[in-house]
């Protein structure tokens, strides 16, 4: 799993992706204990709305910045509030700066999953992902590139899995960073379009639910890109029998 320019590397260095994000977990699992992170709701965001509203227009970039950088936490950690997270980022910021946002947060918290579990912290992951990153291993060898997109637009697997899969089947570093960028982007923007609307929607006392997100039509579209990036694997397929 480790290759010798790893293991020549200090030992600190080797642990320290994995450090920060068991660090991250310990702090998540105490503010959970202690209640702290009951705010984190939709409920929550309807009645804050207006003071986040000021905020932002007064702050933006700084609210963009901060936004940014605890949505990279969130992923990397895989904490429980991306769905959350994503709407609320076109709540804030609407759908562009939202997307955009979110797009490149969830990258960047991707990669530091897939570099921890490159580095000798691998073994854990591995035994951490199991029996299911073995399901993965024909896509990654058959096209990894066109399997990774299909991933990311359709969500078989878990968004943390894929990441330690990725390391472990040794994706390059660019194609993981590239196809996470593409095969993230049409999910949330959905998701940030909806949150763009939030605002309409609480001022109008209506309720609102994740389930009414995505509807046949939208998870049509989804599904189709995610066919289209198989394409090439189709088409190598027939090349083979036809040869």
């Amino acid at each position: 799993m480790t290759s010798p320019a790893t293991e020549s590397r200090p030992a600190w260095k080797r642990y320290l992706p994995l450090s920060f994000l068991i660090a991250i977990l310990v702090l998540f699992l105490f503010l959970r204990a202690s209640g702290h992170l009951d705010f984190l709701s939709f409920a929550s965001l309807r009645e804050n709305r207006e003071l986040l509203n000021t905020w932002v227009a007064q702050q933006f970039t700084l609210a963009l910045l901060c936004y940014f950088l605890i949505y990279v936490v969130v992923t990397a950690c895989s904490l429980p509030f991306a769905l959350l997270m994503t709407i609320t980022g076109g709540f804030l910021f609407g759908a562009l700066w939202g997307s955009f946002a979110v797009i490149f947060a969830a990258t960047i918290g991707a990669t530091i999953v897939f570099i921890a579990a490159r580095s000798a912290a691998g073994d854990w992951f591995s035994r951490r992902a199991g029996e299911r990153v073995k399901k993965l291993e024909s896509g990654f060898r058959e096209d990894v590139v066109s399997y990774m997109l299909f991933l990311r637009l359709v969500p078989i697997f878990p968004f943390f899995l894929i990441n330690i899969a990725a390391a472990i089947f040794r994706v390059p570093l660019r194609i993981f960073c590239l196809t996470t960028l593409v095969g993230v982007a049409p999910g949330t923007f959905v998701y940030s379009l909806t949150g763009s609307s939030l605002d309409t929607i609480f001022a109008a006392g209506e309720d609102f639910s994740t389930s009414t997100i995505l509807t046949p039509k939208v998870l049509g579209t989804l599904i189709g890109l995610a066919l289209l990036s198989l394409l090439p694997i189709i088409y190598r397929r027939w090349k083979k029998r036809q040869g």
